[in-house]
């Protein structure tokens, strides 16, 4: 919601409610394999998230950060755009 290291507060969505952020991250989580729990945005977790590996974070940037990532939609700095 606040931003975090190189990521924009609300990732640059100035229009997105904090309420449409939980569910872009809920859905993000989901995606992953896991549930949001542990201070993520869901209430009511199912189970406990994966634990955390590079290939899982890579499989997870492919299938969506990628999407605007790769391309630099929307402002988002390019995948190893230091500068950026």
């Amino acid at each position: 919601i606040k931003g975090i290291g190189g990521m924009p507060p609300k990732g640059t969505c100035m229009t997105c409610t904090d309420e449409d952020i939980h569910h872009a991250v809920d859905y993000i989580i989901a995606q992953s394999g896991g549930s949001a729990g542990g201070g993520a945005s869901s209430a009511h977790p199912e189970k406990a998230l994966p634990t955390a590996t590079i290939e899982r974070g890579k499989e997870v940037y492919n299938r969506v950060c990628s999407l605007c990532h790769d391309a630099g939609k929307l402002g988002s700095p390019k995948l190893g755009d230091q500068k950026a």
